[in-house]
């Protein structure tokens, strides 16, 4: 038997390098509201975020509704007011985060915690009519 080959059942000698290997099939997801900022998100981590423009009070909304995560990625291209896009470009690379809690804070603003899921790659990215960028990814 050579260094390359393994022992089989009854002494047979099998090339170890032959082995069937487990394989990883990305899966997709389509219409992903995303949410740039200037803060990464890691999995498993926790984000705490104030909500007051509309579009995200609209993602906060679909994602507790329809208990699905949403994408935080890097924003590019412009400079971020208060932590979040304006009119900017997200970056490709992003995770997923679920909201985990939510409440009125007492300035009238939405306080919103979400913990960092599964990395993704989008794929194509589009704005919706209220301006909040979506996104069809790959996990």
């Amino acid at each position: 038997m050579s260094s390359g080959q393994i022992a089989g059942p009854v002494g047979e000698a099998h090339d170890r390098h032959s082995e069937p290997q487990a394989t990883i099939v990305p899966m997709e997801i389509t219409d992903l509201p995303l949410f740039p900022l200037a803060t990464v998100l890691y999995p498993d981590g926790i984000l705490n975020l104030r909500i007051f423009e509309a579009r995200y009070l609209d993602l906060v909304r679909e994602c507790t509704r329809e208990g699905k995560p949403f994408g935080v990625c890097a924003v590019l291209g412009s400079e971020p007011h208060d932590g979040a896009a304006r009119n900017s470009e997200a970056a490709a690379i992003g995770t997923l985060a679920r909201i985990i809690n939510f409440d009125a804070q007492s300035d009238g603003l939405l306080g919103i915690q979400a913990v960092g899921g599964e990395r993704f790659r989008a794929l194509r990215t589009r704005i919706a009519a209220n301006g909040l960028i979506r996104a069809d990814v790959e996990i």
